[in-house]
């Protein structure tokens, strides 16, 4: 007897096999009322990198960043 799925499982196989999974990403993008997050809207406007940004590119080898974000600090 052929199969119906020749590709791979079939679908109900592949949906719970990532069940746990989805209902973390649901857990993750959902905007959430009741934890407050800053006081004011200019709380969330960028201010530039820290003090320690550019350590932190250089651990992830991107030694460019730093002269990409100090150009992009004066935009608007």
């Amino acid at each position: 007897m052929a199969s119906i799925h020749p590709e791979g499982p079939p679908l109900s196989e592949s949906l719970f096999s990532g069940w746990d999974d989805a209902l973390l990403f649901r857990t993750l993008a959902t905007l959430r009322l009741d934890v407050p997050v800053f006081d004011a809207i200019d709380d969330l406007r960028w201010k530039g990198p820290r003090q320690n940004f550019e350590e932190y590119c250089l651990r992830m080898k991107a030694s460019d960043l730093p002269g990409r974000v100090t150009s992009a600090k004066g935009r608007p």
